[in-house]
């Protein structure tokens, strides 16, 4: 049984520094500064065994772009975002299996990243998902995304076969 860390109590404001104050609270969670994420790109480019892990892609994908699909999360990672409406920001990279393919999925939902991270703190990972978006947008504009349990293995290679006729 994994044993849980106790939370600190954490101040929800309406910025997003929230997040990051969560997870220092959490303990050994590192937030990667995008000069990291650069340094670690090119150490597995100069890793590469081959010309296949060499030109590999190299792109994430957008919690949005998968709304209602099984995935299986495995991990979580937290970088400070460069863009300009957001600098500073933290934000998600959920390591994830997609179709049985290995996956990094970016999110910066306030509710996903919470999930997130408590799963990891847990010890409840990988985990079954989809990710659900609300009808409704907030005051703020966004539609709110979560997480939501799916039947376990419905994201893997195994639960995307088809079923073979009696």
């Amino acid at each position: 049984m994994v044993k849980e860390k106790p939370v600190e109590s954490v101040e929800i404001t309406e910025s997003y520094d929230f997040i990051e104050k969560l997870i220092n609270s959490m303990g050994d969670i590192v937030v990667t500064t995008p000069e990291e994420v650069t340094q670690s790109i090119s150490e597995r480019l100069l890793k590469a065994e081959s010309l296949e892990q060499l030109l590999s892609p190299q792109s994430t994908v957008e919690a949005k772009s998968i709304l209602g699909k099984p995935i299986v999360v495995t991990d979580v990672h937290w970088n400070r975002s460069t863009l300009a409406d957001n600098e500073g920001q933290v934000y998600a990279v959920i390591d994830a299996i997609i179709d049985g393919v290995p996956a990094a999925v970016t999110t910066g939902s306030r509710t996903i990243m919470i999930q997130v991270l408590k799963a990891k703190q847990a010890g409840w990972l990988p985990m079954d998902v989809q990710i659900k978006e609300s009808p409704q947008r907030t005051a703020a504009g966004f539609k709110p995304m979560w997480f939501e349990a799916v039947t376990p293995g419905s994201g893997s290679v195994e639960g995307n076969k088809e079923e073979e006729p009696f």
